[in-house]
């Protein structure tokens, strides 16, 4: 249920997907929420974001391993209503993990094709920034190396796909902006900064309502 303890995925592939198979993991949400970062997951779960909306919270904790995927694919697999979101930092580092959820990596294409997902693009994302930062102060320049991955990544995105123009989108808006933007500076926790001490759950949830993610 929605307000079961937290579950810490086995490393162990076979484990994972023995428990997928078995139905030894129950979903009673409309959707998994897949975020960046461990501090983000750690401040959903202390506003209990699941009581607000339904749904589960997952991360890997930066970029994501293969049991985390294996995971997922089992919760889209068995229980195909439920939406897979994805929250990451407005940078290339974002993107970049958004794409390995999505295919994987290039150097293991076996696997990556058995364990894609259907991830869409909640947030960090521009008009987040422009909606909710009145100044400069909760962004970032860019670097060069984050300048070397936005070329790349805009070179690989399939702008067949809808979520591939989307990425596009926000890696074209970077570049030309210079300037990338963190999950936390949208919603700090110190009141009087850039999201005015607004919890984050208010902001993943009234994107979620408002069906604001590709």
């Amino acid at each position: 249920g929605i307000h079961a303890p937290p579950y810490e995925i086995p490393g162990d592939i076979d484990a994972v997907e023995a428990t997928a198979a078995s139905g030894g993991v129950r979903v009673a949400a409309s959707y998994a929420l897949v975020v960046e970062k461990d501090a983000v997951f750690d401040r959903l779960r202390r506003e209990r974001i699941w009581e607000r909306v339904p749904l589960v919270l997952v991360t890997a904790k930066g970029f994501p391993d293969l049991a985390t995927r294996a995971f997922l694919r089992g919760i889209q697999n068995r229980f195909p209503s439920v939406t897979t979101l994805g929250l990451v930092d407005w940078n290339p580092s974002g993107a970049l993990i958004l794409r390995a959820y999505r295919s994987g990596s290039a150097r293991a294409a076996l696997e990556s094709a058995r364990y894609a997902l259907e991830v869409k693009w909640l947030g960090v994302r521009l008009a987040d920034i422009t909606d909710n930062v009145r100044d400069g102060a909760a962004t970032m320049p860019l670097t060069s190396l984050d300048r070397a991955k936005i070329r790349n990544l805009l070179e690989t995105a399939d702008a067949r796909t809808e979520a591939g123009r989307a990425t596009r989108s926000e890696l074209s808006e970077m570049a030309r902006l210079d300037r990338k933007a963190e999950i936390e500076s949208l919603c700090p926790l110190e009141h009087g900064g850039g999201g005015g001490g607004a919890s984050l759950s208010e902001y993943v949830v009234g994107k979620i309502v408002r069906g604001e993610y590709v």
